[in-house]
């Protein structure tokens, strides 16, 4: 049931992101995304019956629909399509190195304070820092560009990472 409701959270965040990047900004999504997240995932271990559980991995879900949406989307709309492959394979990569780390020091956690505990300092953490992707320089002024004006973004305002020669 709790993997079914993350599964129907994403389903139904990823209808409704588009609404959501109409009625306000697509860098306040993205941030109340991952506010979500965190919240799903701060109270989850706290829920008493079946029911609350489920609605927080739902919330789980609809959070990583806003969130990862519109940054991955604008993203693809800015990298030079020579350079996509690339640096979507890195980040895939980067990833996957990454969660048998993140694993592990989740295990260690659990072993060391407990689920409860663990859970919500993960949640509050994530609800804490997500206010932080403002301090990325050009994070709001990036996630507001129109497909139009982020297309040209990453090479305009970081050209030494697109080396067009390299790229060929």
């Amino acid at each position: 049931a709790l993997e079914s409701s993350v599964s129907l959270g994403c389903i139904i965040g990823a209808l409704a992101v588009g609404w959501a990047c109409r009625k306000m900004f697509a860098d306040k999504v993205i941030v109340g995304g991952l506010i979500l997240m965190g919240l799903g995932l701060a109270l989850l271990p706290w829920t008493p019956n079946l029911m609350l559980p489920v609605a927080m991995m739902f919330m789980v879900g609809v959070g990583n629909s806003f969130t990862n949406i519109p940054l991955n989307t604008q993203s693809a709309l800015a990298l030079p399509d020579e350079y996509r492959a690339r640096v979507n394979s890195l980040g895939a990569f980067l990833c996957s190195c990454a969660q048998p780390l993140g694993l592990a020091m989740a295990g260690s956690l659990i072993s060391g304070v407990g689920l409860n505990v663990t859970m919500l300092s993960v949640g509050l953490l994530v609800m804490l820092l997500a206010p932080l992707l403002y301090l990325i320089p050009n994070f709001k002024v990036f996630q507001r560009l129109t497909p139009e004006k982020a297309s040209s973004f990453f090479v305009e305002n970081y050209p030494q990472a697109f080396n067009r020669k390299l790229a060929s």
